[in-house]
C-alpha cells in the first residue's frame, strides 16, 4: 500500500524550528552581535537611570556635611557631581543607542523572518496551496515576522531594563541594610515567578493555536 504524499514537501526543503522558543532563537542567532550590543546598551541605560538618585543623595549628603564652608563644599561636591553627570549622560546616550539599534534592526529582522518562511512555504505541495487561500498564507507570514520582532523588543526593551533596575536597587539596598535587601530580593523573586505563571494562563490557547499553525506548514 502506497502512502499519500500530496501534503509532503520536497526532500531539499529548508527546515525551520517548530517550537516558538527555538524559532525565535534561530533568527536571533542571525543577528547575535547586534542583539548583544542592544542588550548591553539597555543594561547600561537601566543601571545609569537607577544610579542617578544614588548620586543625588551623595550631593545632598556632601552639602549637609560641609555646612557653610565654601571651600569644603566645592571639594566635597566634585566627585558626587561627576557621578551625577556621568550617570545622566550614560542614561541619555545608551538609551538613544538602544533605540537606534532597535529602529535599524527591527525591519531587517522582520524581512529575514518573512523571507525564510516564504522560502519554507515554496516547497509545499500544490494541493496545500489549493486548500489554503493565498491571503491567509500571506497573513500568517506577516503575523509570524511581526510576532518575532515584537517578542524580542518586549524582552529586551521592557522586561530586561526592569530586571536590571530591580537588581541594582537590591544591591544598593544591600549596601544600606542586609536584612531589608534580602527581604526585597525574596519578594521580587516571588513576584516575578507568580507573574510568570499568571501570564501563561491566558495564553495557553494562543500557544496551542500557534503550534497548530506551525505544524500545518510542515505537512
Amino acid at each position: 500500500m502506497t502512502s499519500d504524499t500530496s501534503f509532503q514537501r520536497a526532500p531539499n526543503a529548508p527546515s525551520l524550528p517548530t517550537t516558538p522558543f527555538r524559532f525565535i532563537v534561530y533568527f536571533v542567532a542571525k543577528y547575535r552581535w547586534v542583539y548583544l550590543a542592544m542588550v548591553l546598551a539597555e543594561t547600561i541605560y537601566a543601571s545609569a537611570g537607577i544610579m542617578i538618585p544614588y548620586a543625588t543623595s551623595h550631593i545632598i549628603k556632601s552639602v549637609v556635611a560641609s555646612g557653610a564652608h565654601t571651600d569644603q563644599l566645592l571639594s566635597a561636591l566634585r566627585q558626587p557631581f561627576l557621578l551625577f553627570f556621568a550617570f545622566s549622560v550614560a542614561e541619555v546616550l545608551f538609551g538613544r543607542l538602544a533605540g537606534f539599534i532597535q529602529m535599524r534592526l527591527g525591519p531587517r529582522q522582520r524581512q529575514t523572518v518573512t523571507r525564510a518562511v516564504y522560502q519554507y512555504l515554496q516547497y509545499h505541495s500544490h494541493r496545500y496551496f489549493s486548500d489554503n487561500f493565498a491571503g491567509s498564507l500571506a497573513h500568517r507570514i506577516s503575523e509570524t515576522s511581526m510576532g518575532v520582532t515584537q517578542t524580542l523588543n518586549s524582552l529586551i526593551t521592557e522586561f530586561w531594563p526592569i530586571l536590571i533596575t530591580m537588581l541594582v536597587a537590591v544591591c544598593l539596598l544591600f549596601h544600606a541594610n542586609h536584612g531589608m535587601a534580602a527581604f526585597v530580593g525574596l519578594w521580587l523573586v516571588y513576584l516575578t515567578g507568580w507573574l510568570g505563571v499568571a501570564s501563561r494562563m491566558p495564553t495557553r490557547q494562543q500557544q496551542r493555536a500557534a503550534k497548530r499553525q506551525v505544524k500545518s506548514w510542515i505537512l
